[in-house]
């Protein structure tokens, strides 16, 4: 790891970058060596977020003593509080490393990603058959979607008064 954070320093500082002036060969190191953690950092934002940050989710389960009390048992509990979106597609299920499947994810995280799409439906039937509420959206658009006005509502309730 401290070869990737360093390499583009060492490349620039080193061999140079042409006639750039010192501090702009810094400034473009600099930026080889960040922009990857950036945009990794987006990519895990979007896909995560849209998974697990949902307004459904948030539903009071009371408190004792002053702690939050799952009133569920475990593997319902984890279904209900994640979310699935685009469950069939192979492409998502590459793009995302199978975390298209969040529900699966977090009930078999000793499973291959790889099976996470096949599995996805008998879990919904099994949840359907007992109750469980297991939510899914057709596209990545309407997970996220929903992530973001979830996001509004939370923040646009909140006055702030110094």
């Amino acid at each position: 790891m401290l070869l990737c954070v360093w390499w583009p320093f060492a490349s620039v500082l080193l061999w140079g970058s042409g006639g750039l002036h010192p501090v702009l060969r810094l400034a473009k190191a600099a930026t080889f060596a960040t922009a990857p953690w950036m945009l990794y950092g987006c990519i895990y934002y979007l896909q995560t977020q849209a998974s697990h940050l949902q307004e459904e989710h948030f539903e009071a389960v009371g408190e004792a003593e002053g702690y939050p009390t799952i009133k569920k048992e475990w593997a319902a509990h984890q279904v209900e509080h994640t979310q699935d979106f685009c469950t069939t597609s192979a492409l998502w299920a590459h793009l995302v490393g199978g975390l298209n499947n969040q529900i699966v994810h977090h009930l078999f995280p000793h499973i291959a990603w790889q099976h996470y799409r096949h599995l996805a439906p008998i879990v919904e039937a099994t949840c359907a058959e007992f109750g469980v509420n297991y939510i899914k959206h057709p596209t990545f658009a309407a997970a996220f979607g929903k992530h973001l006005r979830y996001i509004w509502k939370v923040n646009a309730a909140q006055t702030v008064t110094v």
